[in-house]
């Protein structure tokens, strides 16, 4: 049996955390262990063209949203900063 002591924490969407829980329902198992079960299939298909399609995609998606995040962190601590034009 191999060791199962490491865990990894993931943010999700509420649309992803609920299609998580409907799935996990349908298929009559926990919503981790479904998450296993894909992440497993996802790393032994890592090298496919698709794969790595959605890692970019994904990149691309974590990079805007911490830009995002700070933006709304700047304004929250020194307000709107952007000079108006008349």
């Amino acid at each position: 049996m191999s060791d199962l002591g490491k865990k990894q924490w993931v943010p999700l969407s509420d649309g992803e955390h609920k299609a998580l829980g409907d799935i996990a329902v349908e298929r009559g198992l926990g919503r981790g262990l479904l998450a296993r079960v894909l992440l497993v299939h996802g790393l032994d298909h890592v090298d496919e063209p698709e794969i790595a399609e959605l890692i970019e995609e994904e990149k691309t998606a974590t990079k805007k949203r911490v830009s995002d995040g700070a933006r709304v962190a700047i304004a929250a601590r020194w307000g709107n900063t952007k000079k108006e034009t008349p």
